[in-house]
């Protein structure tokens, strides 16, 4: 590992924080709710928080997704953040 590397564990707990970021922003709730609501979703689903973090960072970015942790982001919170990039 050299100095523009990270580990895998530190990258997916910084997406967590980051998607949790995301869910405030379209929310308007509190951390504490928003990472709630991100790993009740993982878990009610059976996925990884770690996916359901990075499908919910790529959507936002208006990235493309795919895979079982995307459609559950898209279903969950796509209406959402499609509203908020019209409004942009």
């Amino acid at each position: 590992m050299n100095m523009f590397t990270r580990p895998a564990e530190h990258a997916s707990r910084t997406d967590v924080d980051v998607a949790t970021g995301i869910l405030v922003g379209l929310r308007g709730c509190t951390v504490s709710a928003a990472h709630d609501e991100l790993l009740g979703v993982a878990a009610e689903h059976r996925l990884s928080p770690f996916s359901v973090a990075r499908a919910l960072i790529t959507l936002a970015s208006g990235g493309v997704t795919a895979g079982e942790s995307s459609a559950v982001v898209d279903m969950r919170w796509g209406g959402l953040i499609a509203q908020t990039h019209e409004a942009h």
